[in-house]
């Protein structure tokens, strides 16, 4: 599942003009000022944005309804004060709804408090889920996200990148196969340990004593968790020997042995006192 993100994640565009007094500006004026503008602002030049002189944005008048006014008449003659804006919390998915909702191509950015933050354009939205989308297609593949395309990514970053999730996705399942091999295995141990003190006990051919169902509850149980013990050993401790420069194949078998040996008494210990505290420990 994907982080979500904001549209304030997105750095606004700034090509936003602003113009003082706006309101109570002629529109022959205003128009005569939007053509001095640079060039590169008409690619975003769809809405002229009014703030008032605290920078809140209450009105946005659209750059053909300017063309088609009369010369004569003020600005404020225009406004309705009714415009679309979105809050910089917006999450991703949501801006992109807006957008289709009201068919717009750039929109203002405002603050909680109305101010305008900048403008924001269809094309961004685009181009930010696009990034999002790419960089979780890679990680389900094993691999973090690229940045460049993939002939254009050289090998070294190729190979960092897919090295973290391709070890963390082995060592998962790896992990998940030894976990659920070493409680089965030590399941049908322990079953087999209990039974065999019940049997006996109920066949009289030993007696355990008035404790003797908490006598095979230990011995089944300690079974259990020492055969998990010694299966997630075996699966982790060749690795560890390679890793340090050690041969797996002659270190692993009596070092995995011993130690299973060894953490194995002190787990069926701890169990037992478990079950056996005040009865006979």
């Amino acid at each position: 599942m994907y982080q979500e993100k904001y549209l304030n994640h997105i750095k606004p565009d700034n090509r936003t003009r602003l113009f003082e007094n706006l309101p109570d500006r002629f529109i022959k004026n205003v128009i005569n000022l939007l053509n001095n503008e640079e060039k590169e602002k008409a690619e975003t030049l769809n809405f002229l944005y009014i703030v008032d002189d605290a920078n809140r944005l209450i009105d946005d008048l659209k750059i053909g309804e300017l063309l088609m006014a009369e010369p004569s008449i003020k600005i404020a003659d225009l406004m309705d004060y009714h415009f679309n804006a979105i809050v910089a919390t917006t999450p991703m998915e949501e801006t992109f709804d807006i957008f289709d909702k009201y068919d717009r191509s750039t929109l203002p950015i405002v603050t909680e408090n109305g101010m305008l933050v900048g403008i924001v354009t269809f094309d961004d939205i685009i181009d930010e889920i696009t990034d999002r989308d790419t960089e979780d297609i890679h990680k389900f593949g094993g691999s973090e996200g690229l940045y460049l395309s993939y002939t254009q990514t050289p090998l070294l970053s190729l190979m960092r990148k897919r090295a973290g999730w391709l070890i963390i996705l082995f060592f998962g399942n790896v992990m998940k196969k030894e976990l659920l091999t070493g409680f089965m295995l030590g399941t049908i141990l322990g079953a087999v340990g209990f039974l065999r003190i019940l049997f006996w006990q109920q066949m009289n051919l030993y007696d355990y004593g008035e404790y003797w169902i908490f006598i095979g509850l230990t011995v089944g149980v300690s079974l259990i968790f020492i055969v998990l013990w010694g299966t997630l050993l075996g699966s982790l401790i060749p690795f560890i020997l390679r890793t340090i420069g050690l041969d797996p194949a002659t270190a692993s078998a009596s070092f995995v042995g011993t130690l299973v040996d060894v953490t194995g008494i002190i787990i069926y210990f701890v169990i037992a006192a478990l079950f056996l505290a005040d009865k006979l420990l």
